[in-house]
């Protein structure tokens, strides 16, 4: 049976456990404070959920034409995957610098197949050609998704993950 009366640890008070507990100033201040604790926290969470969505927004930008020359300029190692993580294929490829592409393409439980080809800035796109898969010109965007990754788009889709 529960007991109509409510304990204050802290103050070692009680207070009666009604509807109205107007005449118990422990009560109220309890309850005030309970409230304000509720609505601290959940302003946390809320402030916490803008604050995260706002810098993968900020992340999900595009390369600019001179950040790309910047990540480029020197030459360039990257792994690359489908968007699942390598359960369509894995490529390692090497962007050097004067133009030259070349690496291996693996489809999942295939052997690796061997590229070489070129690619060339044009703005903020990199463009392709890769022989023997895509022997015609193709021009990635490239959309950054972390510190040394970017997501790939090609004619405005996502097509693949580049890390370095």
């Amino acid at each position: 049976m529960s007991s109509p009366v409510e304990r204050d640890s802290r103050k070692n008070s009680f207070c009666l456990l009604a509807d109205d507990t107007s005449h118990c100033y422990d009560c109220q201040t309890r309850r005030r404070r309970q409230q304000g604790d509720d609505m601290f926290r959940t302003s946390l969470i809320a402030l916490s959920w803008l604050l995260a969505g706002a810098a993968l927004a900020q992340e999900r930008k595009p390369f600019t034409a001179a950040e790309m020359a910047a990540l480029l300029g020197k030459g360039l190692m990257v792994n690359s995957s489908d968007l699942d993580n390598g359960k369509i294929f894995t490529g390692r490829v090497n962007l050097a610098a004067d133009g030259k592409l070349t690496g291996t393409l693996t489809p999942a439980g295939d052997k690796a197949i061997p590229l070489s080809g070129s690619w060339a800035l044009k703005g903020a796109q990199l463009c392709r050609k890769i022989e023997p898969i895509e022997p015609g010109e193709v021009c990635e965007t490239w959309v950054r998704s972390g510190a040394k990754e970017a997501i790939i788009q090609v004619n405005g889709k996502n097509a693949s993950i580049n890390r370095w």
